[in-house]
């Protein structure tokens, strides 16, 4: 059933489009799992590049039944030669995923000066701002890493640290509510 729930899906014009330019920009959610899946068929192996392992989970648990063969953490970023050096080390996986822990180390000052409190004034449009020019993506509802949406008093948005999405409450600009969601459920 699964496998026929992926060819089905796998048929999507804008899987297909992927596949052909071996491009996976403007994919989300399950249809990077799919992307994953059909890149594994072709050409037997495929390497994907997440954050962090729970990302990587997140992506291919959905719709791929083969293991991660590999897993390789890397503190700083790697460079080219460096993946190459490394995955030469691995013996035929499916595919593997490369995950960055640590992209850039901020100073305790900038980290302490963007943490929210309860009753802390903010501007939810201030806000909206700085996460458009930290490079967080507004969606309609937030399902992955680096999203947030806007909904009346109400700011949700999936900081890169968490494991789930950050429901932030405004009472005009006072912050009344802060807490975690689960993305399916959205509550």
């Amino acid at each position: 059933m699964l496998n026929e729930l992926f060819s089905l899906l796998s048929n999507l014009p804008i899987v297909k489009s992927a596949l052909t330019k071996n491009k996976i920009a403007g994919l989300s959610g399950c249809l990077i799992s799919i992307y994953v899946r059909a890149i594994v068929e072709k050409y037997g192996r495929a390497i994907v590049i997440t954050e962090t392992p729970i990302r990587l989970g997140r992506l291919l648990s959905p719709f791929i039944e083969a293991p991660v063969v590999a897993h390789i953490d890397t503190i700083p970023p790697p460079n080219a030669e460096d993946i190459i050096n490394l995955l030469s080390k691995i013996h035929n996986p499916n595919f593997v995923g490369v995950c960055n822990y640590i992209k850039d180390i901020e100073s305790p000052n900038i980290f302490f000066s963007r943490m929210m409190h309860l009753q802390s004034p903010i501007s939810p449009s201030a806000l909206v701002e700085k996460l458009t020019m930290s490079n967080y993506k507004r969606v309609g509802t937030v399902c992955e890493v680096g999203e947030f949406t806007v909904r009346g008093g109400i700011l949700d948005i999936f900081p890169q640290a968490f494991m789930n999405p950050v429901r932030i409450e405004f009472f005009g600009e006072e912050i009344v509510s802060i807490r975690e969601f689960d993305v399916y459920t959205q509550r």
